[in-house]
Formats: structure tokens, C-alpha cells, sequence
């Protein structure tokens, strides 16, 4: 009789540990906000950087050109297509796309607009 009372009470702790688990892994999900291509900017600003960005994610394979010209320091790898919108981009979105490197911005845009 004491083995059946200490089997329940285990399975009691076991299904009541479990209940909490799945709740805690259901609540954690919905508090969780999606993620985007920027996300490492605060939600209240990320609609605004989006906005700057959306000029790039129209045209494919820009925005990797763009972060590989950023990344291998070689501005001649943008394309003709990306390098368009380039040329288009209100001056307010530059700070907010690179906000890190400020002076890429003017380099990227002055090759666009040389080589149009």
C-alpha cells in the first residue's frame, strides 16, 4: 500500500512538472517578439529601419551585395540593378542603416552614382 501512495505521488510531481513546463514553453513563445532582418535595434525603431531597408529587399540579391561589398571593403561588387536603389535612398536612412560605419554610406552611394 505505501508503494502505490510514493508511485502516485511521483507520477502526481511528474505530470504536474510537466504541465508546468509546457505552460511555461507556450508562454515564453507568445512573449517572444518576431524576429527580423535587423533585430538587433529596438522594436519601436526596427519599422522605421525597415522602411530604410526596403528599397534593398526589393531587388534580389542586394542586400547580400551591399553586406558583402560591407564586409570585404570592395564597393565594385554592387550591381546595376541594386546600385540604382542605392542612388534612391533618402539621406536620413544611411545613419540608420550603418549606424556602426558612417562613412560607407557616402563611398557606396558616390560609386553608384559614378557608375550610372
Amino acid at each position: 500500500m505505501m508503494r502505490r501512495a510514493v508511485a502516485l505521488s511521483f507520477l502526481s510531481i511528474l505530470l504536474i512538472a510537466a504541465c508546468m513546463t509546457i505552460s511555461a514553453g507556450a508562454a515564453l513563445a507568445r512573449a517572444q517578439p518576431e524576429h527580423t532582418m535587423i533585430g538587433v535595434f529596438p522594436p519601436e525603431l526596427e519599422p522605421r529601419i525597415m522602411q530604410c531597408w526596403s528599397s534593398f529587399t526589393s531587388i534580389e540579391g542586394c542586400v547580400l551585395e551591399i553586406y558583402q561589398s560591407v564586409l570585404k571593403l570592395q564597393i565594385g561588387m554592387i550591381g546595376p540593378a541594386c546600385c540604382k536603389a542605392i542612388t534612391e535612398v533618402n539621406d536620413k536612412c544611411w545613419p540608420k542603416i550603418f549606424p556602426i560605419n558612417p562613412d560607407f554610406p557616402p563611398m557606396l552611394k558616390d560609386y553608384c552614382l559614378h557608375k550610372a
